[in-house]
């Protein structure tokens, strides 16, 4: 990005300081002056002047940017003026139940996890602002600035604690248009621009507005090249960045002295860069807001005051400004899409249009004014028709623009908010500020609560919060996950009636929009009623309660099936059946009737079962198996005439199998014997083949071979793959989707050298080889562990086979497009082969197939890079692993020759088992001397028995210290030949009569024991040194690794994947 823009040629700035005598305000119906008036003598106006006229205000409407929908902004009772709209405001508040949850909250939690973690390492500090574009930026109270991705890494941290201690906390922060650069404003007053692309620190400016305050916002405009600040004295400055000759200048502008009154916000008109052709394309706009006025001034093309406003409101509260581009009604064919500001302060928000015919043509129209009832911390816009604020209580409010309606309210307290009072009052700087400025911005939440893209980002003391707007499908799914019904069919149906607000993720013409919805609303019924006569229908009671509960479901079923237009027949039947199931059920669990009475109804039922199956085979089968004392099997031979209805009834099994039952309940289980499983499995393969392999991959309780032979019996190959897996014949299941994928990639062949076919579609083709594909790969990666090298290769080499053959017939085609995605297809199979196969032998493979040993080198350029990357990764990894075991047997040996070098002295001068003194020692007699400073002669050692052969050496074992440890031994190695097994071995036992029993332990015990301790032994960490030393020595003569060299056993062979190759 150039810095280099065309700028002042005289280097010197400028004020907005015009003359009173040469304002020419043309727009706002004013005589012609000689003199313009500055922006101090417009800030100290009286506050009951009118700028706009009202019969300058005329009424438009707001249209939704997804639908041609309009929604009124205004009309002529809504015209801004000094009072406000007179009517019944008892329709803003309502109650959640009509619109659902509208913003859905999440907590970032690894960026609130890093902030606190670098407040802990190193002294970052609490956060005090933040800035969201396409990266999220934080800055703390000891002036660091933490930079995150979207996926919630962090990608710098710029600054030092040092640097905060000079420029004291970061009190704002703004990225520019494409996120290359970063402004930070500090609290005492310096700026600093960062490159993200390399991290570096670019500029340090500290002569851009007068010394001794603080910056309160410093703000990116569209262009690259220029920025607008403000500090704590109420001044706004613009900032032009400068590269001349390779140094890099800023050159500063003062718009405004707040000499005679401060700025307190200033919001810059980004451009919607997805609408093209507009005419403010090359306009700059910039909106200050100052405790009495709101100002609008262009900065481009000229230096020129557009609009003012007055603001009234309580001395504590701030003004506030927010931008957003809407598409307008002029009328009945015409709309237009300008900028919106909203501005508010206090409980008072307004709503203008910047109107732009030409850069030269700017006006300001009136659209709205909005009171609320509470007093207001910040405005911020979701989207072209909803907006938020956030109250001094701590409290959400979502609002529909149009309507004026209160949709929601979220207590956001638990955020613990960051406000920026400090910077206000500019207490780094000593505090010389205005006392109305300090007092005002007590609360000043400008750089904590930020919108962007549909999302409001909080900045707590601790957590980084965001507030999303759910779709009309999450609305809804909220409140069927509370199982509020009637609340979800309520909103469905303002939804179908075009009621409702704030809606997303609804398009389409409006037909189709309804009957996406009619669709959802049917299945709410469905799933309501079914509620209705099982979970929430009283279990007991009189008959006059049940016809009361019915009375309060029925009519709610038949006023939205009116509603939707639909027959209510469905429903009611549906509710008939669902209540005649349960009544069959109730009186075969009851005691009042008779056995024969049961055996009737019973009978009856058994009867209608194909009837009953057809209505619901869910319910039907919950009949038969909690309600009938019959065997399962006997009722599914009764429906062996009729395939299709015994499938049913056989699916209603399984389904409330699934349903009844779970492992923490296992009373509700019910059991099924495995015929019925491989019938339904049989079944399943007749009527829904597609489903087959996703059961049998779920699903317990069949019989493996049975099982198989019905998949091949139907020819159900991806079924019969995975029982082949999971029989253990891995070879069987790679054969049947390697000749699935061989079958595929023919077609797809076949398709390319012929394209005069007609019917196949070469993107689904490959879509389907993709698919097989990744199945196949899987398969040989969960398996390739559990094989030796030439099983492996009896699995990957085919598989590449497989991938190369085609492309020996479709080098040549035309459609190059294709044959590249083929070959993408093989990298991806030699990129998941390169952890299980050695990299000399898929070389090999690659140069020797004809589709590749000829041509030139880029063609299999990508291929060996990768193979040669894979290398030296794995090699790195081998090096360091080695490094790092020769440092830790170093440590290791030294300890132990520092501890065999060190000298143990006896406590006494005689023998602790004989008392006889050393003096008199003959030449032959030897004395040991243990680390505990015992003493003994060897004779009296072996007399009592305190040595030990262990593995062909004598161990030796303090007799005292032994004994006071009731026989354990010091020596690991002496217990480890204690549990060597040869055979039955008989333990000695002492129980509490001090009588000696012995007992056996079991021969499979020791077996299975000793197989453990053969499969936990592994080389010792000097034999693999020793290992790797010969290797290396071996290598640089020029031999190779013998077959029997631990590395290349198979369990210490690295399993591991190259790191993805950034593509250039």
């Amino acid at each position: 990005m150039a810095d280099d823009v065309s700028g002042n040629p005289s280097g010197v700035s400028e004020t907005l300081d015009f003359s009173l005598e040469e304002l020419d305000d043309k727009e706002f119906d004013l005589p012609s002056i000689d003199t313009v008036p500055t922006l101090e003598s417009i800030l100290n106006e009286p506050d009951n002047e009118s700028v706009l006229d009202d019969e300058d205000l005329a009424p438009v409407q707001l249209i939704h940017g997804d639908s041609l929908e309009t929604s009124s902004v205004s009309s002529q009772e809504s015209l801004l003026s000094d009072r406000t709209r007179k009517k019944d405001r008892s329709h803003r508040t309502l109650l959640q139940e009509t619109h659902g949850s509208i913003l859905r909250p999440s907590k970032l939690k690894n960026i609130s996890a890093q902030l606190l973690s670098a407040a802990d390492r190193v002294d970052a500090g609490m956060p005090t602002a933040m800035a969201v574009s396409n990266l999220i930026a934080v800055g703390t109270s000891h002036g660091l600035v933490l930079v995150f991705d979207p996926k919630q890494v962090l990608k710098w941290c710029l600054g030092s604690t040092a640097v905060g201690a000079q420029y004291g906390s970061v009190s704002s922060l703004s990225f520019n248009r494409d996120c290359t650069r970063l402004l930070s404003g500090f609290a005492k007053g310096q700026i600093t621009m960062w490159d993200l692309t390399t991290g570096k620190l670019l500029r340090t400016i500290t002569d851009a507005h007068p010394a001794g305050t603080a910056v309160l916002h410093v703000k990116f405009t569209d262009s690259f090249t220029v920025a607008v600040c403000s500090d704590s004295g109420g001044s706004v400055f613009e900032l032009e960045f400068k590269r001349l000759i390779g140094v890099r200048t800023c050159d500063s502008r003062c718009l405004f002295s707040g000499s005679r009154g401060e700025v307190c916000i200033v919001e810059p008109l980004h451009m919607n860069l997805t609408i093209k052709d507009h005419p403010m394309q090359d306009v700059m706009i910039l909106a200050m807001g100052t405790l009495s006025k709101v100002l609008l001034v262009s900065l481009k093309p000229q230096l020129k005051v557009m609009f003012t406003h007055p603001l009234k409101g309580d001395s504590s509260t701030l003004p506030l400004l927010a931008w957003q581009f809407v598409i307008i009604q002029v009328s009945e064919r015409d709309r237009v899409i300008d900028p919106v500001l909203a501005f508010a302060r206090d409980s008072a928000i307004y709503f203008y249009q910047v109107v732009c015919n030409t850069p030269q043509d700017i006006k300001c129209q009136g659209l709205q004014k909005m009171e609320v009832p509470y007093r207001l911390l910040s405005i911020q816009w979701m989207n072209p028709r909803t907006l938020v604020c956030l109250d001094t209580a701590e409290k959400l409010h979502v609002i529909d623009v149009r309507s004026e309606e209160e949709l929601e309210v979220i207590d956001i307290s638990d955020v613990q908010l960051v406000y920026g009072s400090s910077h206000f009052k500019s207490l780094a700087t000593g505090g010389n500020v205005s006392q109305a400025l300090a007092y005002a911005g007590g609360q000043a939440c400008y750089q904590s609560v930020v919108s962007y893209s549909g999302q409001l980002f909080l900045l707590g003391t601790k957590t980084v919060h965001v507030m999303s707007l759910r779709t009309w499908r999450e609305r809804i799914d909220v409140l069927v996950k509370q199982n509020r019904y009637r609340d979800a069919l309520a909103l469905a149906l303002s939804f179908y009636e075009g009621r409702a607000k704030a809606v997303l993720g609804l398009s389409g013409s409006p037909q189709k929009k309804r009957e996406t919805i009619a669709e959802l609303m049917l299945d709410l019924l469905f799933e309501f009623v079914d509620l209705s006569m099982t979970q929430f229908c009283p279990d007991q009671g009189k008959v006059e309660e049940l016809e009361e509960y019915y009375q309060t479901v029925v009519p709610v079923c038949v006023d939205y099936c009116l509603h939707l237009g639909r027959t209510v027949i469905p429903i009611a039947n549906y509710m008939l059946v669902v209540s005649g199931f349960g009544y069959i059920t109730n009186i075969m669990r009851s005691t009042s009737y008779s056995e024969e009475e049961k055996f009737t109804l019973q009978k009856q039922a058994m009867a209608k079962l194909q009837e009953l199956v057809e209505i619901d085979c869910k319910q039907a089968a919950q009949m038969v198996i909690t309600g009938f004392a019959t065997n399962l099997n006997d009722i599914v031979a009764k429906l062996s005439n009729n395939r299709k209805l015994q499938f049913q009834f056989l699916q209603g099994v399984i389904l409330y199998k699934d349903t009844s039952g779970s492992a923490i309940n296992t009373d509700r289980q019910i059991s099924i014997d495995p015929e019925i499983y491989e019938l339904y499995i049989d079944l399943l393969c007749q009527f829904k083949p597609g489903d087959v392999a996703n059961y049998v991959k779920m699903t317990e309780g069949y019989r493996l071979e049975q099982t198989l032979a019905i998949c091949r019996r139907h020819k159900i190959s991806d079924a019969m793959a995975f029982l082949l897996e999971k029989a253990g014949d891995v070879q069987g299941a790679f054969s049947i989707i390697l000749e699935n994928l061989q079958g595929k990639l023919k077609a797809v062949t076949e398709v390319l050298q012929d394209p005069s076919q007609s019917g196949k579609d070469l993107t689904v083709e490959l879509g389907e080889v993709q698919a097989v594909l990744l199945v196949i790969i899987q398969l040989c990666q969960r398996n390739s562990n559990k094989m030796d090298e030439a099983g492996r290769e009896a699995l990957w080499f085919p598989l590449l086979e497989a991938m190369m053959s085609p492309q020996r017939k479709i080098k040549d085609v035309a459609e190059k497009r294709y044959v590249d995605e083929v070959k993408e297809l093989t990298h991806h199979v030699l990129n998941s082969m390169m952890g299980y196969i050695a990299l000399p032998a898929i070389l090999q493979k690659i140069m020797q197939d004809p589709a590749y040993n000829t041509g030139k080198f880029g063609e299999v350029k990508e291929l060996i890079l990768g193979m040669l990357e894979t290398y030296n990764y794995e090699e790195t990894l081998m090096t360091t692993c080695k490094n790092l075991m020769y440092h830790d047997l170093h440590l290791h040996l030294s300890h132990l020759t520092a501890v065999a070098g060190r000298s143990y002295i006896a406590r006494q001068q005689q023998c602790n088992m004989c008392s006889k003194h050393y003096s008199g020692i003959l030449e032959s007699e030897a004395i040991i001397v243990f680390r505990c400073g015992h003493s003994y002669h060897t004779n009296c050692l072996q007399s009592v028995g305190s040595v030990h052969l262990v593995e062909g050496e004598e161990v030796w074992v303090c007799y005292l210290c032994s004994n006071m440890k009731r026989g354990r031994l010091h020596s690991t190695r002496f217990h480890r030949a204690l549990l060597t097994p040869s055979g039955s071995q008989s333990i000695p036992r002492t129980d509490t009569n001090n009588q000696s029993k012995e007992f056996s332990i079991d021969p499979q015990a020791i077996e299975a024991f000793e197989n453990f301790r053969r499969s936990m032994k592994t080389p010792s960490r000097l034999a693999i040194l020793m290992e790797l030393s010969k290797s290396g020595a071996g290598t640089k003569l020029g031999h190779s690794r013998t077959p029997t060299s631990i590395l290349q056993n198979e369990r210490f062979q690295l399993r591991l994947a190259p790191p993805p190759l950034e593509s250039s």
